[in-house]
This record gives structure tokens, sequence and C-alpha cells, in this order.
């Protein structure tokens, strides 16, 4: 039996092979649920032609229509079942509308086949039909009505009440915030990633864009991506981090907000996932990290800064098992909407990582660090942009203390001094020329001035971390 799921592209070929006698009937739908109402309409429209091609809505497309809880099930398996049927020839999966220019003007399909709305009149269905004919002149439309006794929609609550739950029933929606300064390196493989994450217990309602005064491609490397999920905003000039922080908390829809940085990558198509369970069922927690994980390195500088993320990796862990400010790694961290309600960043600059934590615990929220899942970075590989970084964090201290008491500030900075010494004796003893390397570098940052920059709201950039 030949296929009959295929491309858009490859049901054009198939017709064509069949010959100018093809009398082509195009329907569509989301056909979740199959039910008789939908077998009863393609039944019906495969009568008018002798080749009936039925593009199946897309989850991205369903989703736009219906709600963020449809669909039931995935456009694959609606597509296995459409095809199953011996009168169905070609189906292909879209999620463009199929009244679009796009699906339109590469059909041409003698027949299109609609369902009549609830509540549409004469004069809109006048008003479709001749968009439609804009697109494809040829096209005959036939209108069908519903069947009135039954539906999808009729249908779940009556799922839902017999104790059958439906595959994204009740699971909370997340919006993705970046904020990215001349990042053309990564942020389209960044969104990329962000857009083939499993949303098995969520919904990903939107990736909010910040472009902070960019002067590279970062903008259009963005605009690049067609994702009507995806949301760009342009700051035309280089204002900070923390400003278009509380600009995503304000814009974003979602009832949890995950915020990744630019030059980062998820580790795996499961992240986002693995940071919203921990928030099904717990309101007391708003916070959640991740694991950071260097890329293999190129240069010895830079294996030896992964290796000292390595070594102090495993002073976290063992500390309070890793739920420390010292694991609440900025590049990837997902807030609980009651914790956003209460939190605005003030201008700390890069330690805003720093304040949400302490932020987070003084306010009684709880928070929690995944050492199971994490996101991949690049390490410096010189010694000016590693001192860059560090510098970032020797300051976040002393500012630390403008918005929280002084004594709170050192309990969470201070770390257990027996674990410190004993997992620097074993790291030494495992590598002496990295743990070696890695104090000689820490001393020279030490004894050099800070760089201005670091200390106002515009850091200063780490070119050599920018692409992975």
């Amino acid at each position: 039996m030949p296929e009959k799921i295929l491309k858009i592209q490859e049901v054009l070929q198939a017709i064509s092979a069949k010959g100018t006698a093809s009398r082509v009937v195009f329907s569509s739908g989301a056909f979740d649920l199959f039910h008789y109402g939908h077998f009863h309409a393609l039944k019906k429209a495969a009568r008018l032609g002798n080749v009936l091609v039925v593009q199946i809505d897309g989850n991205e497309l369903v989703r736009k229509r219906k709600g963020n809880d449809r669909p039931c099930l995935d456009e694959a398996l609606r597509a296995e079942m459409v095809s199953s049927l011996e009168f169905v020839d070609f189906v292909f999966v879209s999620n463009h509308p199929s009244e679009s220019q796009d699906t339109l003007a590469l059909m041409r399909p003698n027949f299109f086949v609609r369902a009549l709305r609830d509540g549409e009149t004469d004069q809109d269905r006048n008003l479709r039909q001749e968009k439609i004919r804009k697109w494809a002149d040829v096209t005959e439309v036939v209108w069908l009505e519903q069947t009135p006794e039954i539906s999808t929609s009729m249908l779940i609550p009556v799922v839902a009440k017999n104790g059958k739950k439906h595959s994204m029933e009740k699971f909370p929606t997340v919006s993705v915030g970046i904020i990215a300064y001349n990042e053309e390196a990564n942020i389209g493989e960044l969104l990329r990633a962000v857009l083939r994450q499993r949303e098995e217990s969520f919904s990903l309602s939107e990736i909010i864009v910040v472009s902070d005064g960019s002067t590279d491609g970062t903008v259009y490397k963005v605009r690049e991506i067609k994702d009507e999920r995806i949301r760009l905003i342009e700051s035309k000039e280089r204002i900070g981090k923390v400003s278009h922080l509380n600009l995503v908390v304000k814009e974003a829809r979602g009832e949890l907000l995950v915020l990744l940085d630019a030059d980062v990558l998820p580790a795996t198509d499961s992240l986002l996932r693995e940071m919203v369970e921990p928030f099904l069922g717990d309101e007391s927690l708003g916070l959640v990290s991740v694991r950071v994980t260097p890329l293999p390195a190129k240069r010895f500088f830079e294996r030896v800064i992964n290796y000292s993320q390595v070594f102090k990796e495993s002073i976290f862990v063992k500390w309070n098992g890793g739920n420390n400010f010292y694991s609440c790694y900025g590049r990837a961290r997902a807030f609980s909407r009651g914790l956003l309600n209460k939190m605005h960043w003030p201008p700390v600059h890069s330690s805003e990582d720093v304040y949400s934590y302490l932020f987070c615990i003084e306010k009684g929220f709880k928070f929690r660090h995944l050492s199971h899942v994490s996101v991949i970075y690049k390490s410096p590989d010189n010694l000016s942009d590693h001192k860059k970084q560090s510098d970032r964090f020797r300051l976040s201290k002393h500012t630390m203390r403008k918005y929280f008491s002084r004594s709170f500030v050192d309990e969470n900075y201070r770390v257990p001094l027996g674990i410190f010494l004993r997992e620097l004796v074993v790291y030494f003893f495992k590598n002496p020329l990295m743990m070696g390397s890695y104090l000689f570098i820490s001393i020279l940052v030490m004894l050099t001035p800070f760089e201005v920059t670091s200390a106002g709201p515009l850091w200063a950039i780490s070119p050599s971390s920018k692409k992975l």
C-alpha cells in the first residue's frame, strides 16, 4: 500500500503523476478525538472528485485556534488516523491555515471543502470565498454543515467526566525570556533548541527575546525563525540586562517564567519539562536552577577554567544538597508567578542572579537546584575574559548588602570550610597541574583592580564565551 502521509510538495508530485484526469478535493481540520462527524464530512468530500487530500492542522496551529489545552492528540497520531480511511488518498501536516495564501497557492484544488461556522452569515461566507478564490482561482468552494449532535469540544468534557484525563489538561503555560546583546553567534540555535523542547507537562506560550541595543545580526537571526510564539522586543540603545528583565516579567503571559542566557544551549530537549515539573503541586517553590556544563576545551586556559567549574560544583552540591545561592546559576532559571509578583530587580548589574536567590529566600519561597539537568555554555579561553566574569561576582557581595541585611548576605555567601578544604585537596591530587593553574589565575584576578564597566549596569562582555 503506497504511503499516504507525505509533505505537501510530495503530495503535489503524487497528484501530478496521476495525470490530468485528477479531480482534487481538498479538506482540512484538527481531527482531534476523531469522531463520526469527521468521518461523515470526509466521506462526503471524497464523493466530489477522485483524489481526496486532507490537511491535518499541526499542534501549533491547533493551540493557537483552540487554546493551550489542545490538541489532545499529537499531530502524528491524528494524521495516522485520518490516513487509515480508505477514501482518503493523501494526508499532510501543516501549521499554516488551509485558507492561507501559502497553502492554497500550492494546492489549487478543484474542490475546497469548508465547514460552515457557528453564527457565520452569508456575507461572512462570501468574504471567505472571495479570499479563497483569490489564491486559487480555479477552485470551487463547497460548504458542509457541521454535524450538530457531535463535536470534539462536546466529547472532551464527557471524557474528562469519566476520568479520562487528556494529555494537555491542567498543565501550566510557560514563557521563556532571553535578553541578548550581540548574540548572533548563538541566538538562532538557542531559539530552535527551545522550540524543539518536548511539551509533556507544560505548554510553551511564548519566547520573549529582548535585543539590548545589539549592533550585530542578533535581530536578523531572531526574525529568520518563523514561529508565532517568538516575540521580539528591540531596544535601540543598550541599557543593561536588569531593566529588560523587569520588562520581560511585565510582558510574560505564562504561569511560569524561564529565563535563559543567550549564550547557552539546552543539553537535552527535556530541559523545560524538567524545570517546570518541580513547581507542579508545590506553591511554596519560587525558584529553580539547573546545572551548567562547559563545552570541551580547545585551549589550555579554557581547560583550567572548566576544571575549576567541576571543582566548585563538587563543593556546592555537597552543601545543603545543592540548594544554596552558588548553585543558582543565572544561565537558566525558572520562576513561579507568585515570586515574580513580589520581585522587581533593582539596578544590580550582573549579580541579578544572586539578587533573585536572596529575594526568593527572604520572602519565604523555596529554591531548588536540579543537578541532573543542565545547559551547555562555553568558558572564556583567556585571562581578560575570565577576569570580566570574575569581577562581576567579586562585586556582588558588597552590592547585595545594599538590598539585604549584612548578616543575611554573609550567611549565604559563607561556604562551609570543611567541605571547601576537603574538595580542594581531592581535586588538587586528581590533577595538580589544573588545580595549581586555577589557584594561580585566581590570585592574579584578585590582585588586579576591578574594571569600571563591571560595576555599572552595562557589564563588560567576554567575547570568547559567546560562540558555542
